[in-house]
């Protein structure tokens, strides 16, 4: 998915990507290790204690709680594996964000548009007191379509 920021003009996405605070979002991805170690550790415990039962425990309750304490951890197992690519997405976001907040540029020091109306009517004023800037020679026949036929001027 490429996201379209064309709607936003350059202070509002500068505005945008200053708000944002890499630090926040790294605290964030901490939280996620924490929730993914815990999941693995829960899964590793529940087999741990699922191998001493085994062997004593023979019967339909015994095999229907191995049921249940199974499907607990691949329950944890997938927690873990989730938590733990949320980790690292937001620590790659991070990052990214700390990079754009070193490289966006302040409109307040590059923006100019109020000046580039000034600018072309000055130049449109000094082009036709003086004449045009320059010529173009065109040549004697010019290209029709879009597989290089040549017609003629006319």
């Amino acid at each position: 998915m490429v996201a379209d920021y064309s709607g936003y003009s350059h202070e509002q996405l500068y505005k945008m990507v200053k708000a944002g605070r890499p630090e926040d979002v790294k605290n964030a991805a901490v939280i996620w290790k924490q929730l993914s170690d815990a999941a693995d550790a829960l899964a590793r415990d529940l087999e741990k204690d699922l191998r001493k039962l085994g062997p004593g425990w023979r019967s339909s309750a015994g095999a229907e709680y191995e049921k249940r304490i199974t499907a607990i951890v691949a329950l944890s197992r997938d927690i873990a594996r989730k938590s733990d690519d949320a980790k690292g997405r937001l620590e790659n976001l991070a990052a990214h964000l700390h990079e754009a907040q070193q490289k966006i540029e302040d409109p307040a020091k590059t923006d100019d548009h109020d000046k580039t109306a000034s600018y072309a009517a000055k130049g449109a004023a000094v082009g036709t007191a003086a004449g045009p800037v320059g010529t173009v020679a065109l040549p004697a026949r010019v290209p029709h379509g879009f597989h290089a036929t040549w017609v003629p001027a006319s």
